[in-house]
């Protein structure tokens, strides 16, 4: 087996989602969103960091690719960027070494809180064996690699009270960390969109007064890994394997996330521009996307989106594909601590994936305690394909002892009963009607 001199190498991030929801403003979050987004490409693509770098990833690999990068003079080449990694080879293990130190220092800079994982391992002429030691360094740095705070504090220095930072601005009745700061300048340097649905506020998606629930929804991808193996099958030269996963990774930022984003905008364009002049009816189709990448995204909407969102989602990813993916959902009020919530959307979603024989049954009426919030919630359900919904009735729900504001009055089960089977007719279930013997229920 020929001997090479250089290192196959991986990046990926510490906590990242940590880092973009330690924070309720959305201008932050969506900043630290667009920080990590160009955190590796952004050093890597400047022409002026001191190092020869073909960054220029997406294009097919030459033939004879080792002979190509070790005649090419290149200190450094990305093989492929995909889910927030990035892959790159090294001239030699010193070239690895003195670009690592100055990549650090730039994350640093640039982002103040951020973990840098890198992994790596020697060049052979097997690809997928050089990737699968490559994936097996990166699983030990991610376990033994520490976690570190940026800084320590006075007793009398006043700090974050989420990240425990030190507060070094003052704006009028808002402070500001350096990492505060930092996610602020990136929004601001990237949000170029007009569009009245991305709101720039929590509170501004929502009737405040009246209605402030909104949804968190995560959205992952499901076998990814089987597919990277299989698009990678039988292809160890380096050539056809780089190729490989350089289509894989564009065609899955397509599928799971550009064209998605692009219809869910769409739709809810017409929505929102539909109801022109009537302000509170158009606050149900605001929302802003937060990250996405890869197979993954996460949304934030008005609570009333939820069920459109998550229908043109899921018929935009499988139309003319095998594709799958997993989406777990979070109400909340726009003031609850958002990285709790949305740890409970990741978790929901993760507990999707896991296969039960039994049938999934939707609870709106104890899942938000809201009356208004049922339907919506109920129809979210229906669309990522629970068997059942499990609804709260009552004759006079003001009178009920217990449970009354999640309780539907008769005439209005029988209303959103019969959208609910509207709305499976156009899912084309097959599955056997929703049905509700009303009768049944009062008399019980």
């Amino acid at each position: 087996m020929p001997e090479y001199p250089n290192i196959l190498a991986l990046y990926d991030c510490r906590s990242k989602q940590e880092y973009i929801y330690r924070t309720n403003r959305v201008k932050e979050i969506a900043g630290a969103s667009c920080l990590l987004a160009d955190l590796f490409m952004s050093f890597f693509e400047d022409k002026k960091n001191g190092f020869r770098i073909n960054a220029d990833w997406k294009q097919d690999a030459p033939e004879d690719y080792l002979k190509y990068f070790n005649d090419s003079g290149l200190d450094a080449e990305i093989i492929y960027e995909g889910g927030g990694n990035l892959c790159v080879i090294y001239r030699d293990q010193d070239t690895y070494i003195k670009i690592n130190r100055a990549l650090s220092r730039r994350v640093l800079d640039n982002t103040f809180g951020v973990s840098v994982i890198a992994s790596a391992a020697p060049v052979t002429d097997d690809f997928v064996k050089d990737r699968r030691n490559l994936y097996l360094s990166n699983a030990v740095q991610k376990n033994l690699g520490a976690y570190h705070t940026p800084c320590s504090v006075l007793p009398f220095t006043q700090v974050d009270r989420l990240t425990y930072q030190p507060i070094v601005e003052k704006l009028g009745d808002k402070q500001y960390t350096t990492e505060s700061k930092k996610k602020l300048d990136a929004y601001h340097r990237k949000e170029v969109t007009k569009s009245d649905l991305f709101q720039k506020s929590f509170d501004d998606m929502t009737d405040k007064g009246n209605e402030s629930i909104l949804a968190i929804i995560y959205i992952d991808g499901n076998n990814m890994g089987k597919k990277v193996k299989d698009a990678t099958e039988g292809k160890t030269d380096y050539t056809s394997g780089i190729n490989a996963l350089r289509a894989f990774s564009q065609q899955t930022n397509r599928d799971f996330v550009e064209n998605p984003i692009h219809a869910i905008t769409a739709e809810l364009q017409r929505l929102y521009e539909a109801n022109a002049g009537d302000e509170k009816e158009q606050l149900k189709y605001l929302f802003r996307p937060i990250i996405s990448g890869g197979d993954e995204i996460t949304i934030v909407c008005n609570a009333h989106a939820v069920p459109q969102i998550l229908k043109v989602y899921f018929e935009t990813l499988t139309s003319g594909s095998d594709n799958s993916a997993c989406a777990g959902v979070a109400l909340f009020h726009s003031h609850a601590p958002f990285a709790d919530v949305y740890r409970i959307a990741e978790e929901c979603c993760e507990s999707g994936k896991k296969i039960s024989h039994l049938p999934i049954i939707v609870d709106p009426s104890h899942g938000t305690g809201q009356r208004y919030l049922i339907e919506p919630l109920a129809k979210a359900g229906l669309i990522v394909g629970a068997d059942g919904v499990m609804i709260e009735v009552h004759q006079n729900p003001e009178k009920a002892l217990s449970d009354g504001k999640q309780s539907l009055p008769i005439p209005m089960f029988k209303e959103v009963m019969g959208r609910l089977n509207d709305l499976t007719e156009k899912l084309n279930y097959k599955k056997e009607e929703l049905s509700a013997d009303i009768e049944g229920n009062i008399n019980a």
